[in-house]
């Protein structure tokens, strides 16, 4: 639970409750640090690495978020079109299983 200290309370629930204001969200995957992994936070495409991104679209919906959203990704080969299309259609099909509908 991420807790805010000035209101002691979860900060999911703040947002439920719409005391904060998403005005864009990005969204890019990573690979956790672990003993065996020093982490990895860039060059991966959406869908390579450990986010669950299904729960985030959950949550969106049921905040009914409308603003835009940013795939967040860096582009270190000549495949950087390919992998934004990858990643794009990636995260329509997990918002889809989420309910969550975007435009294409």
């Amino acid at each position: 639970m991420l807790l805010i200290p000035e209101y002691h309370t979860n900060l999911f629930q703040r947002i439920f409750w719409r005391d904060y204001h998403l005005v864009q969200i990005h969204l890019k995957d990573t690979l956790k640090v672990s003993d065996t992994c020093p982490g990895k936070f860039r060059d991966l495409v959406i869908g390579e690495g450990q986010v669950d991104f299904l729960p985030i679209f959950k949550t969106l919906k049921a905040i009914d978020y409308q603003g835009p959203f940013v795939i967040e990704m860096w582009a270190q080969d000549d495949n950087w079109k390919e992998n934004i299309i990858s990643a794009r259609q990636r995260l329509l099909d997990t918002a889809a299983q989420a309910g969550y509908g975007l435009q294409n």
